[in-house]
């Protein structure tokens, strides 16, 4: 992204200030002025002012996404850039492929004629490349420059032309801050403005296409959200509908027609690159990085004129495994199945690995809104902190119990009564069910659904952990609109205990965090018990890294990102989120998210059978000239039992008594052992650990156990001579048995009567407990594969493959299995978070192959057969871990020329009524054509032709009501015309030409619930004055009775109607009075 960044600021004039990495990979947002934007929409380059009078913290504030304010007169866009050096190989176009479209409204005998002429056409290039020997050099008319064939496409996808952009100034000084009006000329003509006439109403339109002598520039306009946002923080809003998910499919597809048609592949098709808004109109945003990747491949695979160089070739590894885990075997949630393993087995830190998690959890650094969280591990009260409880949230020790108890029952009961007065239950009969959008009847108040807890990390409490560090109009504009410095926590230790919310990374890794740049503010205080903040900083970091916070930590994961977050496990550890359950079907663009669904596994001792340190051997009142050491063997198999400890797979292992004494007489002891060589085989007592069990305190009396064995076999090392089962522990002298027998040494004879104590609780099935609850999280919660070390013994093949050049038809092929990929993902959303946006297509499809075969019943039986169409799931699921044999670079697999009778799958031919497997309802065209008309002329007309906009949607809702419109449909479509009965300049020819067509097909009852507030604004409404006479007339009263009912319509609008009639009446009578 550097490389991008310096582009920009070079070439554009973008201060690097203004620019951040954007939501998708290898994409630019920038916050520039509006009069920048305008100016290259009028094909003019003028100067990019730079933002100086905010700070550098506040700029990256409003790049993030979930900022929806803006300073005047700025606004934000997407750069992105393709460099010419990466598009420097040939892409080859088929000299068979004719456009021989698949028309939406074709007949079925011409339909026919079509798939037959398609399936000609595909056997006769298939046995042409494989019986026919290809010329060694290239035919010119068969290639073309890639660099050459993005810039057309482009151009004739957007309808325009490339400018110039050398002539910009790369950057501007604050001296000249005045010229940044002044307009630079452009090297290239001007175009037509009617431009957007010609252009796919799906495919996000371009501000301004740019070139320079490096590089090709798409800048696009900012979109808040994507088909993204909705799957991971708004799914109410395609619950319980099959049509609207239908319908971003085929505005997807249409998008998609539009793209090929130009000649230009839309890559590796994410749920990023669709853009939606609130009344779900989808739009594509092209995403070009793909075609750098192409040449990174075509550098290696053919020299400069374009012949095909064979290679040996060796499968892609996606990085999938880490180098402590090479032996485990690669799949679709490779990233994370290392991750959680790396973090059970001590190999990650737990700060890494949260961080990880907070990543995949799609959390954004620098983010006010969805900032990555850590936990709370200490109160501060005393020296290094008092250990926190991490099985339950910060929220509930903050807020206690009974005050979480008391929300949700509250919250219950509220929505108890909601539902029983008829707010915000489910469809019954013949109603729309949810929210249609604005003026709607709308969801039930969110505070009505039982919750506990509304958030993790609050914006408030992000501003107020940062507040030594956030410029003063920040704070005041998020959390307090006056100034009052002493309101702010003075200290970590008054941070801690005021805030429901859980910590940031910050306070972990950052000691500016404390410094104050306000002069009224001090800075943040941190305990007595530490000298700098660096020193806290340092400290703060070995306590999340610690042994107890190690122990526990997996609870807290299973509160903030686990299976706590869902269900009755929820309800149980009153963690039930706000978010997680109020169905909100606004979009959003940050929220709580749940990674698993499964507990999440301890981390396991690193040492849990063999200590880092050996032990201490307590070694005093030895009274014998010799010790013998028993047989290696014999003592290990004995001692292996008092290994494990006793709380978990972090315990503490043996209480440690007066070392210092111990050893010392220890020493003295093996000394005298030196000193008097071999002797008689005269036995001894070697004291064993006694473990108390209360608390693990020493009790009163000690265990002694007896060995003997000749001097022969004393080993050199005493201490590797017992074996690591004796490194676990203190051992300690014996007493118990010695007291038996006197105070002296004690005779072989009583070893017999040796017994070994065990910490209490000890349970020799805990290793096998722990790999077994390891082992369910990996197949149930990440859907991976258990490693076994025998079966990745191969992870490697080798072969000879001929690459050959990238033609536009394998890229169109792609874009197919891509879509394919996009739909499963619609509906697997929630078993995906293991997968980072941006991951390779290949690993997507890897993942979905799998949940496909694991649950298909995910997906509605409806789409059963158009995934089948597009991944051939029955096909590849045995090999969707595997390289697919013969396949041709940018393609997951190769489709056969023929399958069920049909071409392989493409834009044109899944529109068609005829032959597409998508059940798409007969309205959608007209719905389709409705909206975006709608968009048309609500952009480009003033509040001057509001007649004419409502008088041309008429038309076309006439159109589309005469079809089967069903209340799925009239849900997406509804919205807009809400939306035109709230808009001043066409609210009362909305009501005149609208209300009659759309009340027919709601009912009388749906009718009320949309409908009756829009009228009544606009009765009320004093701005809503032009051609307001029409509603007084008698035959749309008498519509108002017919659709709305009697009742409704004399209780609610006769009052305006009577109001307004007799107040014209007196006006008429003044008027006529006076003028006599």
């Amino acid at each position: 992204m550097d490389w991008l960044m310096h582009a920009v600021e070079k070439d554009l004039g973008v201060d690097r200030r203004q620019q951040g990495p954007g939501p998708r990979p290898r994409e630019l947002v920038a916050l520039v002025p509006t009069r920048w934007v305008m100016g290259l929409r009028e094909r003019r380059i003028m100067r990019c002012a730079r933002f100086d009078g905010i700070s550098e913290a506040e700029i990256r504030t409003y790049l993030q996404c979930s900022q929806a304010k803006l300073p005047p007169g700025w606004t934000r866009v997407c750069v992105q850039g393709l460099r010419k050096s990466k598009l420097s190989y040939r892409l080859a176009r088929d000299p068979c492929h004719q456009q021989m479209e698949f028309m939406s409204q074709d007949s079925y005998v011409k339909t026919m004629q079509c798939v037959s002429q398609h399936n000609v056409r595909n056997l006769w290039h298939e046995a042409h490349n494989k019986l026919v020997q290809p010329y060694a050099g290239p035919n010119e008319q068969m290639h073309a420059a890639a660099v050459d064939a993005v810039r057309h496409a482009l151009q004739k996808l957007f309808n325009s032309t490339f400018i110039s952009s050398d002539k910009v100034s790369p950057s501007l000084s604050p001296a000249r801050e005045k010229e940044k009006e002044n307009y630079l000329p452009s090297s290239s003509s001007c175009f037509s403005k009617s431009q957007s006439d010609h252009l796919c109403p799906n495919v996000l339109p371009a501000e301004c296409l740019l070139e320079t002598a490096e590089m090709l520039y798409v800048i696009l306009p900012y979109t808040q959200y994507s088909l993204h946002d909705i799957v991971s923080f708004s799914p109410a809003k395609l619950a319980n509908s099959h049509a609207k998910v239908l319908f971003i499919l085929y505005q997807l597809l249409i998008a998609l027609q539009a793209c090929h048609a130009a000649g230009l592949s839309c890559g590796e098709l994410s749920l990023q690159d669709i853009a939606v808004d609130e009344q779900l109109c989808s739009r594509l945003k092209l995403n070009l990085a793909h075609y750098e990747d192409l040449g990174t491949e075509g550098d290696a695979d053919s020299d400069a004129t374009g012949r095909q160089v064979p290679k040996s070739v060796l499968p892609r590894d996606n990085s999938c495994v880490s180098q402590e885990n090479k032996n485990l075997c690669k799949d679709c949630f490779g990233e994370l199945k290392t991750l959680v393993l790396d973090w059970v087995h001590g190999r990650v830190s737990n700060f890494r690995y949260l961080m990880e998690l907070n990543r995949l959890a799609g959390r954004r650094e620098g983010d006010p809104n969805y900032h990555p969280v850590l936990p709370w591990v200490v109160d501060f009260t005393v020296p290094f902190g008092k250990f926190r409880d991490l099985r339950r949230s910060k929220f509930r020790l903050n807020k206690g119990d009974k005050q979480l108890d008391f929300t949700y029952e509250m919250t219950k009961e509220a929505l108890a009564a909601a539902v029983g007065n008829g707010v915000g239950g489910s469809g019954v009969g013949g109603d729309l069910s949810g929210s249609v959008g604005a003026g709607g009847g709308g969801q039930p108040d969110h505070l009505h659904v039982p919750h506990h807890i509304s958030d993790v990390l609050s914006d408030i409490t992000y501003y107020v952990y940062k507040a030594r560090q956030t410029p003063k109009p920040v704070l005041c504009s998020h959390v307090r609109s006056q100034w009052e410095p002493n309101e702010y926590p003075a200290s970590m230790e008054r941070m801690q205990s005021w805030t429901p919310d859980e910590c940031i990374p910050e306070f972990y890794t950052d000691p500016s965090i404390f410094r104050s740049i306000h002069p009224d503010m001090p800075d943040l205080d941190v305990p007595s018990w530490c000298k700098s903040c660096e020193e806290f900083i340092e400290v703060h970091r070995r306590l999340l890294e610690s042994r107890e916070v190690s122990q526990h930590l997996h609870h807290w994961i299973d509160l903030t990102f686990g299976y706590k977050l869902s269900g009755k496990e929820a309800v149980k550890a009153k963690n039930v989120c706000l978010h997680l359950v109020d169905n909100h079907t606004n979009l959003t663009t940050y929220g709580v998210v749940q990674l698993f669904d499964q507990p999440h596994p301890p981390r396991l001792s690193p040492s849990q059978y063999a200590p880092a340190e050996p032990p201490l051997l307590g070694l005093a009142a030895l009274n014998v000239p010799s010790l013998h050491i028993p047989q290696i063997d014999t003592v290990a198999d004995t001692v292996d039992g008092m290994v494990p400890e006793s709380t978990g797979c972090e315990s503490s292992g043996w209480t440690m008594v007066d070392r210092d004494e111990e050893l010392e007489q220890g020493m003295e002891a093996l000394d005298s052992l030196a000193s008097t060589g071999s002797s008689s085989s005269a036995s001894c007592s070697v004291p064993m650990p006694s473990i108390s069990t209360a608390g693990g305190k020493l009790g009163g009396e000690h265990t002694a156990l007896i060995v003997s064995q000749s001097p022969s076999s004393f080993p050199g090392d005493f201490t590797s001579g017992l074996g690591p089962g004796l490194r676990s522990g203190m051992l300690q002298r014996g007493g118990s048995t010695n007291r038996k027998h006197g105070e002296g040494s004690v005779t072989a004879s009583n070893a017999e009567e040796i017994k070994i104590s065990l910490p209490e609780g000890f349970n020799p099935l805990q290793p096998l407990e722990e790999l077994e609850k390891l082992n369910n999280f990996l197949v149930k919660s990440l859907h991976a594969e258990v490693w076994h070390p025998a079966g990745s013994s191969d992870c490697s093949r080798e072969g000879l493959i001929i690459e050959s050049l990238p033609s536009l038809t394998q890229l169109y092929q792609r874009d197919m299995q891509a879509l394919g990929v996009l739909i499963a993902e619609l509906f697997y959303s929630s078993k995906l978070r293991g997968l980072k946006p941006g991951s390779p297509l290949k690993q997507r499809f890897h993942a979905v192959m799998k949940l496909c075969s694991a649950s298909l019943r995910d997906v509605p039986l409806s789409l059963h057969h158009a995934l089948e169409m597009l991944l051939l799931m029955e096909k590849n699921s045995g090999i969707a871990l595997e390289e697919v044999p013969d396949c041709p670079h940018p393609l997951l697999f190769k489709y056969d020329p023929i399958c069920d009778g049909l071409p392989p799958p493409s834009p044109c031919q899944l529109l068609n009524s005829v032959i597409s497997p998508f059940p798409f309802p007969s309205y959608f065209a007209a719905l389709h054509h409705f909206i975006f008309s709608y968009h048309t002329k609500m952009e480009t007309t003033c509040s001057l032709q509001g007649r004419d906009v409502v008088f041309h949607l008429w038309q076309q809702l006439e159109i589309l009501l005469q079809g089967k419109i069903t209340a799925e449909g009239l849900e997406i479509l509804l919205p807009f015309i809400l939306t035109l009965m709230l808009e001043e300049s066409t609210a009362v020819y909305a009501a005149w030409y609208l209300f009659e067509p759309i009340s027919r097909v709601l009912g009388p009852r749906n009718a009320n619930k949309y409908l009756l507030k829009p009228l009544i604004n606009v009765y009320e409404n004093p701005n809503c004055l032009r051609g307001r006479f029409y509603l007084y007339t008698d035959c749309f009263i008498l519509q108002l009775m017919v659709r709305l009912g009697l009742q409704a319509f004399l209780s609610s609008l006769l009052p305006h109607v009577l109001q307004v009639i007799t107040g014209f009446e007196s006006r008429i009578s003044g008027s006529w009075w006076g003028s006599l």
